[in-house]
């Protein structure tokens, strides 16, 4: 790859991991696309370069799995706040696994 491609490419990972982390998680189909347009023919590199390119692909699947843990988390909350709204409870028995139960009204009333 030349070094005009090599820093493109660098541009548009730098660009996903900013789209990344502000949770623009729509910019990244079209910066994928882009990408897999620069590197639709192979070309050469120089090692370095690849390692620096596979170095911020490996930051930015991180991020990923991280914004994806964080997507799976807050759903799960929201899931549990309905339940508690609609008067049911999860509870966990001594053994560590999951029930639900109706929840006592006055937990749930407001003023």
């Amino acid at each position: 790859m030349t070094s005009d491609e090599a820093t493109r490419l660098a541009e548009l990972l730098d660009k996903m991991r900013a789209a990344i982390l502000a949770g623009n998680l729509g910019a990244l189909a079209p910066l994928g696309r882009a990408a897999e347009q620069l590197l639709a023919e192979p070309v050469p590199m120089t090692q370095a370069e690849a390692m620096a390119l596979r170095e911020k692909a490996a930051q930015n699947l991180a991020c990923l799995a991280a914004a994806g843990r964080g997507i799976r988390a807050a759903q799960r909350r929201l899931v549990e706040v309905r339940e508690a709204v609609t008067g049911v409870m999860s509870v966990y028995d001594a053994h560590g696994h999951r029930a639900a139960c109706a929840a006592a009204t006055s937990l749930i009333q407001r003023l």
